[in-house]
């Protein structure tokens, strides 16, 4: 991520923090929602000796660390624990006085309170009785997912590298080679071309499903590893995971293996005019819920925010110009599993701009 956007970010933070009277913020949990590229860009990824400044990303999580973020300047991580004695220098214990000097009114904001246990509320409360816990989790979810025309670019490349591995599903949907074989060769081409990410099992999700065109779904499951694939096979893609410059992308696809059958077809059509539907809903003023309900998809999670994050916690927040959300409404025939359509939309002033390029039509292989 650009040192420029970095700053950006940490202005919005600063600016929250000045709307709700705070000097910082107890961050927990940060794992969650990528917090740590955000706050610090690629210092996040880069751990060294006294530098107090990195949160680690994207797993595992220490719940016994709190990490303290003030309106500008460094970024603590401390421990409310005695550390290993090896570790003493990246998780110095919290202290109580230096909390009452970085907050010195009285009062300090908190982002992903959920995961706020006891030990951690009692480990503060002793250490600095009477400070007052705000929470802010909202208000940064909100700019959180407010994008600069120049991260809006950094979502747009993310979403073109997802589509430039479009143009290697050939090689690997083939007839011949189980499901599970796929999914190994397409994360394989994600990790070659450099996709941002430390277990690529985990950041980069493929869900793959074949079926014969007409056939429903099987009554088992298959045994390992997975369906084979065969010439007549209608196969969904959908993928999500981070690009080289750490923004997520989504793609959802649909191919067959030889000639698409009208079935198939009508099918697919549907879940791209669905898509089309939901696009035409994304705007300024409206929620991610209103417009799940609108669609007669309010059950679902087909829709989300999207950046650095793969989902934004943004369903109950009114779009904004600059926000970016990930849509691809699921659509069923029957009993068989469902078509997506999927693609990044960046919300525009009035309306929504699809920032790939590639097309949704059917691909015959």
């Amino acid at each position: 991520m650009k040192r420029s956007v970095t700053l950006t970010h940490r202005k919005l933070f600063a600016g929250l923090l000045g709307e709700n009277g705070l000097d910082c913020a107890i961050v927990l949990e940060p794992s969650r929602g990528n917090l740590g590229a955000w706050f610090m860009g690629e210092d996040a990824f880069h751990e060294g000796p006294g530098k107090g400044r990195f949160i680690p990303v994207p797993e595992p999580f220490d719940r016994n660390n709190v990490y303290i973020v003030p309106a500008e300047g460094e970024i603590k991580k401390y421990s409310q624990c005695e550390p290993h004695p090896t570790d003493a220098f990246l998780f110095p214990v919290l202290d109580g006085e230096e909390l009452k000097q970085i907050c010195p009114s009285g009062r300090i904001g908190i982002i992903n309170k959920y995961a706020l246990d006891a030990s951690l509320r009692d480990s503060i409360a002793q250490v600095c009785p009477g400070l007052e816990l705000t929470d802010i989790g909202a208000g940064f979810d909100r700019i959180r997912a407010l994008k600069s025309k120049e991260e809006t670019e950094e979502v747009r490349e993310s979403a073109a590298y997802a589509e430039r591995i479009l143009t290697f599903l050939p090689l690997a949907l083939r007839s011949g080679v189980s499901e599970r074989q796929a999914v190994c060769d397409i994360r394989y081409a994600f990790y070659q071309s450099g996709a941002h990410a430390e277990d690529m099992s985990q950041q980069i999700r493929i869900s793959l499903t074949s079926l014969p065109q007409g056939a429903e779904n099987a009554a088992g499951s298959y045994t390992w590893p997975g369906k084979i694939l065969n010439e007549g096979d209608r196969i969904n893609v959908s993928v999500t995971g981070f690009a080289p410059n750490g923004y997520a992308f989504a793609l959802g696809r649909c191919f067959t293996l030889g000639k698409a059958s009208d079935e198939t077809l009508k099918a697919w059509d549907s879940a791209v005019k669905a898509q089309e539907a939901a696009a035409a809903l994304i705007r300024p003023g409206k929620t991610i819920r209103q417009i799940q309900k609108a669609c007669g998809k309010d059950d679902e999670d087909w829709i989300c925010g999207i950046g650095l994050s793969r989902s934004e916690d943004i369903k109950d927040i009114p779009l904004e110009e600059g926000m970016t959300v990930a849509a691809g409404p699921a659509v069923k025939t029957g009993e068989t599993d469902p078509y997506r359509c999927l693609d990044v939309y960046a919300v525009t002033a009035d309306g929504c701009e699809r920032l790939g390029n590639s097309s949704a039509k059917l691909v015959e292989l």
